[in-house]
């Protein structure tokens, strides 16, 4: 927590049709996802395991999965299945967060795709537990 009593977290982004990850040590509750994904994707400019360059900062897609680990309190639990919801980038980390069925596993995981790829489909259509497992 902050001077401004605001909570910081370890956030990872995963790019799962590449199997990569970003780990971003220090995530203010109040800063949207899209702030930091400005910093990560400037313009003309790709990550190096982009090999067919359609990770730009214009097509990306963020999703994160709802009820994807069961709730410590026993009170929060539900019998609803986990399931993959895109988020607004320009939903501040704390609204994610308090998403009623939204359980942190740990740490708060999101799935970054490029709408431009042909895996945005396939992204889309696996099942949770073939999702990647940290």
């Amino acid at each position: 927590m902050d001077e401004e009593n605001k909570i910081h977290w370890p956030i990872m982004f995963i790019y799962e049709e590449y199997t990569q990850i970003d780990f971003i040590e220090d995530f203010a509750e109040d800063h949207t996802l899209g702030e930091h994904l400005d910093v990560m994707f400037p313009p003309n400019e790709f990550a190096d395991w982009d090999v067919y360059k359609k990770y730009t900062r214009e097509s990306i897609e963020v999703y994160a999965v709802l009820n994807q680990v069961t709730p410590i309190d026993p009170s929060k639990k539900t019998d609803k299945r986990p399931r993959k919801v895109r988020i607004k980038e320009t939903s501040n980390l704390l609204k994610v967060l308090q998403h009623q069925e939204y359980v942190v596993p740990g740490r708060p995981i999101f799935y970054v795709i490029s709408a431009n790829s042909t895996f945005k489909s396939k992204f889309l259509k696996m099942s949770i537990d073939n999702l990647m497992k940290l």
